[in-house]
């Protein structure tokens, strides 16, 4: 029976089996520090913690390939093979998972808009509520939750409502027997009504039958987006409806045959019922985002100024203001992982 040589057997194949221990306590414990996010409410992975895991599996797969027993010529050939797939991959998916992937580290290091603002691409309109690598998802005024690749958000037209205020407006057609003054006046008024200030009429189009105008005032709370553009409407009816105005389709009012009547409704009878808030009952995913990213940043505006009181002398008095700050700090993170397991609580988002 040939002696068999352990030192020449470690010497051989100990370094791959070493990398490999490595590489395997590394997928362990990774699997372990998600399995702890999901415990404690984390379960959505961020953008930079997603990178992180894709180039450790990266430099993983290199490690193990510079650990084989194999002679100089053969390792550098699989590593010529990764480097090969590596480029295939981003060749082949640039346009789907790459390039989302990019698209989303784009629009993550812009900041072209953050959870809560109202955005709108295309035929999708709506507040957002979560901004991942891939993807971006949108809370509707349905309350359903809509998906937009990322790549799309870079690459086509995109409308963000500025958040320190917007334009709500609506458009109405009136007859030519009506003075655009009389109009400009009941309209104006009506964007008063609803809170709107810096008012402006514009008369749009001279049709063949009929005037459109163009209503708007500036909105200073965006959140009440859809509320306002619904009370805008209302005040308009009331306001012409007031000032005698009648409000009918351009084919109606000429080929109607009316002796003395007019086509305004009687007075309105007050509702005894409040109606709800469209906003709380559409946004509410969008709301709870919002609030979570406005949080976040008061932790590192905390974080920030507990690093000033550190670096400065360290009196009675700098001891009080971080125990203060440090305590401030901590009720704040516990009301953020309640917020963020509120949401998390339904697995369908």
């Amino acid at each position: 029976m040939p002696d068999v040589d352990l030192g020449d057997i470690f010497e051989r194949f100990g370094p791959i089996v070493i990398m490999v221990a490595v590489v395997l306590a590394g997928t362990v414990a990774g699997r372990i520090w998600m399995n702890r996010r999901r415990e404690s409410d984390q379960a959505h992975i961020h953008v930079r913690e997603q990178l992180i895991i894709i180039g450790l599996a990266l430099i993983g797969v290199i490690a193990i390939v510079l650990a084989l027993p194999v002679p100089e010529s053969e390792r550098n050939a699989l590593l010529g093979v990764i480097g090969l797939l590596v480029t295939a991959v981003v060749g082949l998916a640039a346009t789907t998972h790459v390039g989302n992937g990019l698209a989303g580290i784009m629009i993550r290091s812009a900041r072209r808009f953050r959870p809560g603002d109202f955005i709108k691409s295309g035929e999708h309109f709506g507040r957002v509520t979560d901004v991942g690598l891939f993807h971006t998802e949108i809370q509707t005024e349905t309350r359903d939750l809509t998906v937009l690749p990322n790549l799309r958000l870079a690459t086509e037209p995109l409308t963000v409502v500025r958040s320190s205020g917007t334009i709500a407006s609506a458009t109405v057609s009136l007859g030519y027997d009506v003075h655009h003054h009389d109009v400009s006046e009941a309209l104006t008024a009506a964007v008063a009504d609803v809170g709107l200030s810096d008012p402006v009429i514009q008369v749009r189009d001279l049709g063949d039958f009929a005037v459109t105008y163009w209503v708007t005032g500036l909105l200073n709370e965006p959140r009440r987006l859809l509320t306002a553009r619904s009370d805008l409407r209302v005040a308009m009816l009331d306001r012409l409806h007031a000032a005698g105005i009648e409000i009918v389709s351009p084919s109606f009012m000429n080929q109607r045959q009316v002796q003395g009547d007019t086509m305004i409704p009687s007075d309105p009878v007050v509702p005894t019922t409040e109606r709800g808030d469209l906003e709380a009952l559409a946004f509410d995913k969008a709301d709870l985002a919002e609030s979570v990213e406005q949080l976040s940043d008061k932790v590192a505006e905390i974080n920030e100024r507990i690093a000033a009181v550190e670096a400065g002398d360290q009196t009675p008095e700098a001891a009080q203001r971080l125990e203060s700050l440090s305590q401030s700090r901590d009720v704040i993170n516990r009301v953020i992982e309640e917020r963020k397991k509120s949401v998390e609580d339904d697995p369908r988002g």
